[in-house]
């Protein structure tokens, strides 16, 4: 699939096809994650990425829980920056 960005190192996705057909995948190098489609898997696309968040960068790993929401995981912190804490408000979520 093609997306807006050269791949640098394609490396984590979700462990189980999320039921709603929204796969989260990253380019760990790229430090960005995509959110692909792939609800008609003949015709997968690109529905949103993000980066960095609330202080973090390169996400990294994702569990989706029992409510489907999706856990993140991120590699590093910049430096004088987050609180530990993700704001889901800026984070996107509700």
């Amino acid at each position: 699939m093609v997306t807006d960005q050269p791949t640098k190192y394609v490396h984590h996705t979700e462990y189980t096809m999320p039921v709603s057909g929204m796969l989260f995948a990253n380019d760990h190098d790229a430090g960005r994650t995509f959110i692909f489609d792939v609800r008609d898997p003949l015709r997968p696309k690109v529905a949103t990425s993000f980066t960095d968040m609330a202080g973090y960068m390169h996400p990294h790993s994702y569990v989706r829980l029992p409510n489907g929401h999706v856990l993140a995981t991120f590699q590093h912190e910049h430096h004088g920056q987050g609180d530990g804490h993700m704001d889901p408000a800026r984070a996107g979520g509700n």
